[in-house]
């Protein structure tokens, strides 16, 4: 959604696609979106064009991880999973040299990159089985073209969007470790199944800083959590909210 305040409104106002969207979403009769924030959003985006954004709407959160988990318990001090390639997330470039670091969707020209790092690089798999091989203490959910801030559209999407790496680790037993302006943070910080932070460059010393007993506190909310993200419970939770809106209560 451009700033009310810049030149490019009008030329939003008149985007075919925009009104082609607008159009579809007004003959819904509900909608499930990924979070309360990207509710906000909507409603925002309707109103810029007069229109107002159907009652029957709710959100989900973490979404389905249908794993049948079996890996031991996690220690406190085994660094930290990022599913993707490295190449293609300059911002963990940026990181100390020591600091631990588990890739999974590693490519070749990942190998230059973790060189002289403390990096151990696991080639890309089906999606499914990378819960099983998480390794770490933590799972990393960052998008951002620089260090050490979020930057560009995929990491500024974040606020709105639940990334399928949230649940993936989650599911595995895992805490995960989000920006504080994602719209998973709330979640994190309510069910303290992780940490959050304004900046990657907090990353370190906020993994260091965890004593084994945090951590072990942080486990146990966590598997907690995690036999209902793989049992659907929240999905399924959002399609029942919808529907008593819908149906009972005629929003």
């Amino acid at each position: 959604m451009p700033d009310p305040e810049k030149d490019d409104l009008d030329y939003y106002l008149r985007d075919v696609n925009v009104n082609l969207e607008i159009t579809f979403l007004n003959q819904a009769d509900g909608l499930i979106v990924h979070s309360e924030a990207m509710a906000n959003h909507l409603k925002a985006q309707f109103a810029l064009f007069d229109q107002e954004l159907m009652g029957a709407i709710t959100w989900y959160g973490p979404s389905v991880n249908r794993i049948r988990y079996f890996h031991t318990k996690r220690r406190f001090d085994q660094g930290v999973d990022y599913a993707g390639a490295l190449y293609k997330a300059a911002f963990l470039q940026q990181l100390p040299n020591k600091f631990p670091l588990n890739i999974y969707g590693a490519r070749p020209e990942d190998k230059k990159l973790a060189e002289n790092k403390a990096i151990k690089l696991h080639t890309r798999v089906d999606p499914e089985a990378i819960s099983q091989m998480l390794e770490g203490s933590y799972g990393l959910v960052w998008d951002s073209e620089s260090f050490p801030g979020v930057v560009g559209s995929l990491g500024q999407y974040e606020r709105y969007n639940t990334p399928a790496k949230f649940p993936m680790y989650l599911s595995a037993n895992e805490p995960v470790i989000v920006w504080s302006q994602a719209s998973t943070a709330n979640f994190v910080k309510d069910n303290q199944v992780g940490l959050v932070l304004d900046s990657l460059d907090q990353l370190p010393q906020a993994v260091q800083s965890v004593t084994e007993d945090q951590y072990q506190k942080m486990i146990a909310n966590v598997e907690r959590i995690s036999p209902l993200i793989r049992d659907g419970f929240f999905l399924k939770k959002a399609i029942l909210d919808v529907m008593d809106m819908i149906y009972v209560h005629a929003i």
